[in-house]
């Protein structure tokens, strides 16, 4: 072959090199902030025994340090301010009633700031049949929106003064308050159950985005 001809191939190919790779390395980085998601869940645990074949009984939580809360705005990075929705409840039996196989069970769940008096409801008269298999995993009921509007105040409020490096922030302590009655009457009550509430954090964060020009 000539021998020019050969020198001429191998210039067209470096040059060709040299381009793609200045095409490659040809790139720019953008700082873009994207909108976060990450759930959290918080729950108490409650009991039914006695003979007269009603209920009463509540659990006080912080809801911050049951969800761990500070430990998700750290994993996840955000940044400004986060806000908490309540986005579901969910029921499940963790004891059976052996005392009767055809157990029913209307309750309802209310919700205040523990400390004070003023309750809002949260799920209103739901009726379960306790032993029902399908109770043994969560099954979801409807929430009423007073009691959402309360969790979420408290959250806000929470989340807020994280936000503002607040020393002392404004913990959300709430009371939940379970009540209800049971069927068949006069057959002892001897039953456990729990009620969930999901919750959503929505916030941002920037990333770094790299583009090819």
């Amino acid at each position: 072959m000539n021998d020019r001809i050969v020198r001429n191939r191998i210039a067209t190919w470096i040059g060709l090199g040299l381009l793609l790779v200045g095409l490659t390395a040809s790139t720019c980085t953008e700082d873009r902030m994207i909108e976060i998601v990450v759930g959290a869940e918080v729950g108490a645990e409650f009991q039914a025994r006695g003979s007269i074949n009603t209920f009463n009984d509540e659990a006080v939580l912080n809801v911050a340090t049951d969800a761990d809360l500070r430990q998700i705005l750290d994993d996840n990075g955000f940044e400004g301010l986060v806000v908490a929705q309540i986005e579901a409840a969910f029921v499940r039996v963790t004891k059976q009633d052996d005392n009767a196989a055809d157990r029913t069970v209307t309750g309802t769940v209310t919700v205040r700031r523990t400390g004070t008096v003023v309750e809002s409801a949260l799920i209103t008269n739901v009726t379960e049949p306790i032993n029902d298999a399908s109770l043994a995993d969560w099954q979801p009921v409807p929430l009423e929106t007073a009691g959402v509007s309360l969790i979420n105040q408290a959250m806000a409020e929470y989340l807020l003064d994280l936000y503002n490096n607040v020393a002392v922030p404004r913990e959300p302590n709430l009371t939940f308050t379970i009540s209800g009655t049971s069927s068949p009457q006069g057959v002892t009550t001897n039953f456990d159950w729990e009620v969930k509430v999901k919750m959503n954090l929505v916030g941002s964060k920037s990333i770094t985005v790299i583009e090819p020009i």
